[in-house]
């Protein structure tokens, strides 16, 4: 996120990253930051997995890949098994890669299915 919580940036965030939302909260998934939050490698060490939109400061080149693995290789193991552990659970490594506009028929069909807005409307409902 943007924003700073008791002057850190939230996706810097060690405590709100690994003590509460994957310790505490139990979160099992991957952490990705909004885009071009991120503010230094060392994010990786404190529970953010991936880097919007690629190219920022945690990079997209293989150079910058290899350093953040030499630098901090227990975290970018970490990193990398949440972000593969989803791509396997949901079949994205078996996907055709569609893309939209090649797929909006389907996102939009899921998006406004009725377990869908059931969902939405339950969890609005439930935060106020």
């Amino acid at each position: 996120s943007y924003n700073k919580v008791n002057g850190t940036h939230a996706c810097e965030n060690s405590g709100l990253l690994n003590r509460d939302l994957k310790g505490v909260m139990g979160f099992n998934g991957f952490v990705m930051s909004d885009w071009g939050a991120t503010h230094s490698t060392k994010a990786v060490t404190t529970g953010l997995d991936q880097d919007m939109p690629g190219g920022g400061v945690m990079g997209d080149k293989l150079f910058l890949a290899t350093q953040l693995m030499v630098k901090y290789p227990v975290a970018t193991d970490e990193a990398v098994v949440r972000i593969l552990s989803v791509i396997y659970k949901l079949g994205l490594d078996k996907s055709s890669g569609c893309k939209p506009p090649k797929c909006l028929g389907a996102m939009m069909t899921s998006v406004r299915s009725k377990d869908h807005t059931e969902l939405a409307a339950r969890a609005a409902r439930r935060s106020i």
